[in-house]
């Protein structure tokens, strides 16, 4: 179970990340630039987030990697 929560945080963590990287490369092209450029309110909400989405994969990128096992309590 533990190999499967850590594998499933890792998979969702670089998923994630390559969401929000593809967006920072996607969103400089000029079609979709003069709708989402930094100078409109919705470029600011979508980059917005695209920075709360990289966040939301550094963590789980991190919990994934670096958590530690969960505790038995015996009974």
């Amino acid at each position: 179970m533990r190999r499967t929560r850590r594998g499933m945080l890792i998979t969702g963590g670089v998923l994630l990340v390559g969401l929000a990287l593809a967006w920072f490369a996607v969103r400089n092209h000029e079609a979709i630039h003069t709708l989402v450029g930094m100078d409109t309110v919705l470029g600011w909400i979508t980059h917005g987030a695209a920075l709360l989405i990289l966040a939301g994969g550094v963590a789980l990128l991190a919990g994934g990697v670096f958590g530690s096992a969960p505790q038995d309590d015996p009974e």
